[in-house]
């Protein structure tokens, strides 16, 4: 049998940042329960060593309230032991005197998750918990408008998910048998670039992205259409490159990252 071999795009059109966190200027955050000093705003501080823990098991949530109505069309969480809970995270808005469901994930596993979907606007959202069999840890929650890449990434681009995810130290006796390796996650070495952008783009876009992604991590998906369940929690490596004009016309940019996919 001959195998069919398909060419891969010459470029994604559909990846995307999501780096504004409107939990930042929220006017309060409040939680059902707590466990000690796990408390809500954790969650919205970038850390993955911390973040909000329930006291209890069952349906747990935090509110977000905002003083002024908010406009959001992406959530993203990282870090959580949802999956081992049985438990369902979902994204939900005022409307109607009530909440409804952005988004609904059952987690398999730890990976970063980053959905979107049609713009809402309130003031007030909740990440809700839901029939966690125990209290349940979620340590990065991220909401508000994402950034698209209009034109797509360079067709050298390769996920991260592609990489290495464990580093791995073999431990060796005396005599040379093996009797055990240790596993450590690391993080992935990835590279965002593109090209064919209008100056006007980076003037409205790339310069606010590029302070938040001065000192804080984001999450990136470089497909949401095709390979959603691709996203990653990341951050700059060293100095960000300075966008340069490709010809009179347009720029291009291109983003050296390390990122966690588990």
């Amino acid at each position: 049998m001959t195998p069919i071999v398909t060419r891969a795009p010459e470029q994604t059109h559909d990846a995307l940042i999501a780096y504004s966190n409107a939990a930042t200027t929220a006017s309060s955050i409040t939680a059902t329960s707590t466990d000690g000093d796990n408390v809500a705003s954790n969650m919205f501080n970038g850390f993955t060593f911390d973040g909000w823990k329930a006291d209890a098991a069952g349906t747990q949530h935090v509110q977000i309230n905002f003083t002024a109505p908010v406009t959001v069309d992406y959530f993203a969480f990282y870090n959580t032991d949802a999956s081992e809970n049985g438990a369902t995270i979902k994204f939900q808005y005022s409307s109607g005197g009530g909440f409804v469901d952005a988004v609904s994930i059952l987690p398999i596993d730890n990976s970063p998750q980053l959905s979107t979907f049609a713009p809402v606007s309130a003031t007030a959202f909740r990440v809700v918990i839901e029939n966690a069999t125990s209290p349940t840890m979620l340590s990065v929650a991220s909401f508000g408008e994402f950034l698209p890449i209009p034109f797509g990434l360079e067709n050298s681009f390769n996920s991260p998910h592609n990489s290495q995810q464990f580093s791995n130290i073999t431990n060796a006796s005396e005599t040379g048998n093996f009797i055990g390796r240790s596993v450590r996650k690391q993080s992935s070495d990835f590279t965002v670039s593109t090209r064919l952008l209008q100056y006007d783009w980076f003037i409205q876009n790339w310069r606010p992205f590029i302070r938040h992604a001065e000192r804080r991590p984001f999450f990136f998906k470089w497909s949401d259409s095709t390979y959603t369940d691709e996203a990653v929690y990341c951050w700059t490596v060293e100095k960000i490159q300075t966008p340069v004009f490709t010809d009179e016309h347009f720029m291009s940019f291109s983003l050296d990252l390390k990122g966690l996919v588990t």
